[in-house]
């Protein structure tokens, strides 16, 4: 059953296939087989640094007064290879300024995707995507944003995998308007709630 994530108004009853969740954890940033940070990167991980969607707790993802590319590494179990693939995680603006209002998703380890590149800019102060997805692969590659209540937005991108291996998946990069993530400068505990990541095959 379904309903509008905004209002909680419900909208009917939708039937779909059963799917899986290829995140061996989908809300503990701590857990390493499924979060990362690249020693090449910058940013580092906060546990309980907010309020989830449904009331528990959430974790961040958070800037050191560095400047650099601010990435986190999403480590799904992938296995099928030249199939399309759906990544989505709740995200939110931990303290509300200027260098959290802009993030991607993008596939991670490009050798192993069909289709590569990045979701676009998805806008956490107005709930847009501002920039469609950019990259070799961009014109197999969908993505999208959706409104939920006190500031969370559930944002996500398919594309197709081409051989897989362990290092198959994705980045959630802080970026700016205009798709760049390479030099961002990001303030120590400024960042990104992240809540609910989950990766499945297909749409």
């Amino acid at each position: 059953y379904s309903h509008d994530p905004e209002t909680l108004t419900p909208t009917g009853l939708y039937l779909e296939p059963a799917s899986t969740n290829l995140m061996p954890y989908s809300e503990d940033l701590s857990q390493s087989s499924s979060f990362s940070v690249a020693t090449s990167h910058k940013g580092a991980i906060s546990t309980n640094a907010g309020t989830a969607p449904d009331g528990s707790s959430a974790d961040a993802f958070i800037g050191q007064g560095q400047t650099g590319r601010h990435s986190l590494t999403i480590k799904p179990t992938i296995t099928i290879n030249n199939d399309e693939h759906t990544f989505s995680v709740f995200v939110k603006r931990l303290t509300g300024s200027s260098a959290e209002e802009y993030v991607t998703l993008e596939t991670a380890n490009y050798s192993t995707w069909t289709h590569t590149g990045t979701s676009g800019t998805f806008d956490l102060e107005t709930g847009t995507r501002t920039i469609g997805p950019t990259g070799s692969g961009a014109a197999n590659i969908t993505s999208g944003i959706e409104k939920y209540p006190n500031g969370w937005y559930r944002i996500f991108m398919t594309s197709t995998t081409g051989t897989v291996n362990s290092n198959t998946g994705f980045y959630l990069n802080i970026s700016d308007s205009n798709n760049n993530y390479g030099s961002m400068t990001i303030p120590s505990n400024e960042g990104i709630l992240i809540w609910g990541a989950q990766v499945e095959q297909g749409e």
